[in-house]
């Protein structure tokens, strides 16, 4: 990897994590002043990320959702009792194997869900506008190229390792 695209991959680096604390701040901030009879307002970072996955999903069981959470099953399973609690999800055994719990947002859950995504739309939207037409055209290409990229790296690591000679 040459110097020019690690200074590359820094500035990128550096301005998600920008653009994520943007969306955390005025994602609590938004909730607690437009929703704050959800209890959207009181979710934390990683349970509103969660709500996220698992609304993806439709649902899941506590392993997919610990994997796609890059935590443990242990911790997953402690965030879900949590979100149970709070009325975000509902909890049952798979039908299909009973050893295996899965998990759904509840209706509290997918209201909360679609108040949080509003508010993150309102900021990104706001981002848009003072970006201006051009340059919001060429970020959405950009994010649905790297979409694309991952998308295709997930299926091959779902497929498994090609064989030689395998067609690709």
């Amino acid at each position: 990897m040459n110097e020019e695209t690690m200074q590359q991959a820094r500035e990128i680096h550096h301005t998600v994590g920008m653009l994520r604390d943007l969306l955390a701040r005025n994602y609590t901030r938004g909730a607690r002043a437009t929703a704050p009879n959800l209890p959207c307002a009181d979710l934390t970072f990683p349970q509103s990320n969660a709500l996220m996955v698992i609304q993806q999903e439709d649902e899941m069981t506590m392993k997919e959702l610990a994997t796609a959470l890059s935590v443990s099953p242990p911790s997953a399973s402690a965030m879900a009792d949590r979100l149970v609690e709070m009325g975000m999800l509902t909890r049952e055994q798979s039908r299909q194997d009973r050893r295996a719990v899965r998990v759904k947002l509840s209706k509290e859950g997918a209201k909360t869900f679609a108040a949080m995504e509003n508010q993150i739309l309102q900021v990104i939207t706001e981002l848009l506008d003072k970006l201006g037409p051009d340059y919001a055209l060429q970020w959405c290409e950009v994010y649905a190229r790297i979409r694309e990229i991952i998308t295709k790296e997930k299926e091959a690591l779902q497929r498994g390792p090609v064989e030689p000679g395998e067609a690709v």
